[in-house]
């Protein structure tokens, strides 16, 4: 069985924390993404990084087949929040 990093981008915390507190319902489900973000029944794949941080093999094989969906790459609690208004609407 392939063995995947467990290892949390350091933004992930406060990401989460800025979307609960917008009132965004928020899941930590690490694979395929870090979160699945939702709000009104419209949902979102978020993925954290660190600024500059760059996405795995699979996570851009990911964003490529999930092309037209809504999933994110984000770096920071602001860009989060900006992303899920854009995509899922303000809470």
């Amino acid at each position: 069985m392939p063995r995947y990093a467990l290892r949390v981008d350091a933004t992930q915390t406060q990401i989460v924390s800025a979307l609960k507190a917008a009132g965004y319902v928020v899941e930590v489900i690490g694979k395929p993404l870090d979160l699945l973000v939702g709000t009104g029944g419209r949902f979102m794949f978020i993925e954290c990084k660190v600024p500059g941080g760059k996405p795995t093999q699979f996570q851009r094989g990911f964003f490529e087949r999930w092309a037209g969906y809504p999933v994110s790459l984000v770096d920071s609690p602001e860009a989060a929040l900006r992303h899920a208004r854009l995509v899922l609407g303000a809470v």
